[in-house]
């Protein structure tokens, strides 16, 4: 086989695998990943073998295996970092760093060392800022603060979830919107704020209802149903629960 017959070979596992991974199909995901490893190191594609351990990293997030992809994620920064940049390649080499920052931020929040995820989500935010990739910005924000609430520092991980709303809004992409005013409510309810946490709730429900958002909706009911409790407006809370 040529060089580019192999690299071909080696694309297509890579590609096979990213469907798996949106399928949620883990484990195949995971194969065709090592797959494409195997090939792009024995052809020597740098940037490619990175993209494949980065791959590998984010896998072993949704297995709950957090040092194993701690280590691929490392791997895959490291050759990120070490990678001659040129004015073409600097984009694309800047947003697989941006990428494994954010992946190394959340298998960090997932092992509850929220000091270290910060740093990751920080690192990536500025990238993505340099970019200008508001997608990755907002993903990024959330990271953040989420981190915070997890720290107990409400009103600093508000701040985060208040930009994320902003950044989701500027892009009208409304899952964002959603999620930011559930987290927005999270935090107002852990300050003891009930009556904003409600508004919040509520207004992140109607969004969630409008997407036909399942699992955003019963997140956001869970949460009124938390709120009206504390309230005392026991039935209210009935009727969300259930």
């Amino acid at each position: 086989q040529t060089l580019d017959a192999r690299k071909a070979e080696a694309d297509r596992f890579l590609q096979q695998g990213n469907q798996l991974f949106q399928q949620g199909d883990m484990r195949k995901a995971l194969l065709s990943f090592e797959e494409a490893l195997k090939i792009y190191e024995q052809i020597n594609d740098t940037i490619s073998v990175g993209q494949a351990l980065g791959s590998i990293g984010n896998v072993y997030i949704f297995l709950g295996e957090y040092q194993k992809s701690i280590q691929f994620l490392q791997q895959a920064l490291t050759i990120f970092k070490k990678t001659d940049v040129t004015p073409e390649s600097k984009d694309t080499i800047l947003t697989f760093i941006g990428m494994t920052l954010g992946n190394l931020g959340n298998a960090y929040t997932a092992l509850g060392e929220h000091r270290k995820a910060i740093e990751f989500f920080q690192q990536n935010q500025k990238i993505a800022k340099e970019l200008g990739n508001k997608a990755s910005e907002g993903a990024a924000l959330t990271g953040l603060g989420s981190a915070y609430d997890d720290l107990g520092e409400h009103k600093k991980a508000i701040e985060f979830h208040q930009k994320r709303q902003k950044i989701a809004e500027e892009l009208n992409y409304q899952k964002g919107i959603g999620a930011a005013l559930y987290n927005q409510g999270i935090s107002y309810a852990s300050l003891g704020e009930y009556k904003k946490a409600t508004v919040l709730f509520q207004k992140a429900l109607a969004i969630f209802k409008e997407i036909s958002d399942s699992y955003g909706e019963s997140l956001a009911l869970n949460g009124l149903g938390s709120v009206y409790t504390y309230l005392g407006e026991y039935e209210k809370a009935i009727k969300s629960i259930q």
